[in-house]
């Protein structure tokens, strides 16, 4: 989903990622330090071991990329892998069971439909196939599509009206994206949730939407006093919860600029 953007940071931006995104640095150094990575990314690491030249678009290495990426969709589908849920979802489909047993119960983790909506992510003209995968019977599809529909920017503009109904989503990975969706055409609206899921007793929910915040650079500031009392609340908790670590990551990270939230 990309490197942060904004002039929110953790400390002043290097010279090579102010390059980088403005899109002056050198091709080579673009695959490190661009705001986006590409949809697929192909590399001969032994004529190019720094992966500095990304061969998924050459025509004669079509049949190459088709035949790794249907090897990488069966890994991920034989393995049942539960990379494609994020946190809170694959805790709260587990409840009392190992994630692991859970992701083998066929009822409980429909891998092949979650991978397809995951799939569908970058790609031109699924606006109207997300929009409509919002109200779909699985959190994990629903999750995918709020993601790419945040992904496509004002693209998803046709489905406003569906981002702003998960909002009110069962999960809150998707009220989360959706809502990172939603600031370019709401902002309140999409701040709002953003803010409510930040006091989120659930840490995982916290992270989250802490890292959304983080990724939304100036568009997130009406939320930076909420932002600054979990940062404090984030310190606090370093020792009783492990995700607490992270959100100080992403707060202090979004928060750099702002004198009123220094501290250790």
């Amino acid at each position: 989903m990309g490197a942060a953007r904004g002039v929110l940071r953790s400390k002043p931006v290097s010279p090579l990622l102010r390059l980088g995104r403005e899109g002056k640095a050198e091709a080579g150094l673009q695959t490190y330090v661009a705001p986006r990575r590409p949809i697929e990314e192909l590399y001969d690491t032994e004529a190019d071991p720094h992966q500095f030249h990304n061969l998924a678009g050459k025509p004669e290495q079509r049949e190459r990329l088709l035949a790794m990426r249907e090897q990488l969709q069966s890994w991920q589908i034989a393995t049942r892998d539960l990379g494609l849920l994020p946190e809170a979802d694959m805790l709260a489909r587990a409840g009392d069971r190992p994630p692991y047993t859970m992701a083998r119960t066929p009822d409980a983790y429909r891998i092949e439909r979650i991978l397809a909506a995951a799939e569908l992510v970058g790609q031109p003209d699924v606006v109207r196939k997300q929009e409509n995968l919002l109200a779909d019977a699985d959190s994990g599809v629903r999750y995918w599509a709020a993601v790419g529909l945040h992904a496509a920017g004002d693209e998803a503009m046709p489905a406003k009206q569906a981002l702003q109904a998960a909002l009110r989503d069962t999960s809150s990975a998707v009220r989360i994206e959706a809502a990172g969706a939603l600031v370019r055409m709401d902002r309140q609206a999409g701040l709002d949730v953003l803010t409510r899921e930040l006091r989120s007793d659930d840490w995982n929910a916290t992270l989250e939407a802490a890292r959304t915040l983080q990724l939304l650079g100036p568009a997130a500031e009406p939320a930076l006093p909420a932002m600054r009392q979990r940062l404090a609340e984030a310190r606090e908790n370093e020792g009783r919860h492990s995700h607490a670590l992270f959100v100080r990551f992403a707060l202090e990270a979004a928060l750099a600029d702002d004198p009123s939230s220094t501290g250790r």
